[in-house]
Formats: structure tokens, C-alpha cells, sequence
């Protein structure tokens, strides 16, 4: 795997930020990610749930293959851990999919 525990932090503090200037707060790149999430939080707590849930999937793929690296299993899974891994991918995929929709549709209003 190409990514690192760092990339990983960087997607999410990214869609964090893009969630604080979707609710109005000016320059959310100049502020650190636990005075973004409490601004979220009290600002647009469906905003702030949805940005948990894409944060909780996006972890539990990555580490899901950290774990796959380690076992040295990469293009050997079982089948139970390919349908694992599908379903985290889908988790990923579908939660990111919600949250960019409503940090849209908090844009445009």
C-alpha cells in the first residue's frame, strides 16, 4: 500500500476543513483540526456525523490493509477478507458520497 497513517490524516483534515468553510467559517485551513471539529459540531451536527462516519471508514479501510501488508496476504485474501475488504471499500465510498453532498448543499445556501 502507497498510503501512509499521514496521508490518511491529510484526507481527512482536508474534508474537514472543506466541511468548516461549507458552514461558514472563514480560512478553516488555518485552523487546527479540533477547533474545526468543534466548530462543526456546533454549527451543523448532521455536517459534524456525517465527517465522523467518512473519517471512522476511511480509517478502518486503511487500516485493513496495513493489517493485510503486515500478514503479507496483499493479492491473497480469502474470501471472507475479500468481503471484508469490499465492504469497508463500500463504507468508504458511500459515507464520503453523503458527505459530499450535503457539504454541497450546505454551500449553496
Amino acid at each position: 500500500m502507497h498510503l501512509s497513517q499521514y496521508d490518511v490524516a491529510a484526507v481527512k483534515n482536508v474534508a474537514l476543513a472543506r466541511c468548516a468553510t461549507a458552514v461558514g467559517i472563514d480560512y478553516a485551513e488555518f485552523f487546527d483540526p479540533d477547533s474545526l471539529k468543534f466548530f462543526i459540531d456546533h454549527k451543523h451536527e448532521t455536517l459534524w456525523n456525517l465527517w465522523k462516519a467518512f473519517a471512522d471508514a476511511y480509517q478502518a479501510w486503511f487500516d485493513y490493509h496495513v493489517e493485510i501488508h503486515k500478514a503479507g496476504k496483499q493479492d491473497n485474501l480469502s474470501a471472507d477478507e475479500t468481503r471484508h475488504l469490499d465492504s469497508l471499500v463500500r463504507s468508504r465510498n458511500s459515507t464520503r458520497k453523503e458527505l459530499i453532498e450535503v457539504v454541497e448543499h450546505a454551500e449553496s445556501n
